[in-house]
């Protein structure tokens, strides 16, 4: 899978990359509109957004992105409320993790969204 990790903490970047690039292609980026502006030139199949970000939050980034139906976004955040999910899923996330989250919790969302990907290829090509 292509991922793409927004979050403005380098080390949560560092520490995603470290966990999924023996398997995975990732990215990180920091900005909410610099984030935008790359998935109009690259495609991905995973995108995992943090909420809290300085320049623009989550929210906008979701407000403001175009994202192909193919890429599921994760909310990825240690600020959860149930306002802040309510909204992110009208925008069109399809699930959530929150800081501090595990190896495991991380490994095994990934895992769930490569696999629901390939079913819908299948489905869609059968």
């Amino acid at each position: 899978m292509k991922i793409l990790v927004l979050d403005d903490d380098l080390s949560i970047i560092k520490m995603l990359k470290e966990i999924l690039q023996p398997n995975h292609t990732v990215d990180g980026i920091t900005s909410a509109e610099s984030a935008v502006e790359l998935l109009k030139q690259k495609e991905y199949d995973l995108v995992f957004v943090d909420y809290d970000i300085p320049d623009h939050d989550g929210l906008w980034f979701m407000k403001n992105v175009k994202l192909p139906r193919k890429t599921i976004a994760l909310l990825f955040t240690g600020n959860l409320t149930k306002a802040i999910l309510l909204q992110m899923f009208k925008l069109g996330i399809s699930g959530y993790l929150t800081k501090p989250v595990s190896i495991e919790q991380v490994q095994r969302n990934v895992e769930f969204y490569s696999h629901s990907g390939e079913y819908t290829h299948y489905a869609v090509t059968a």
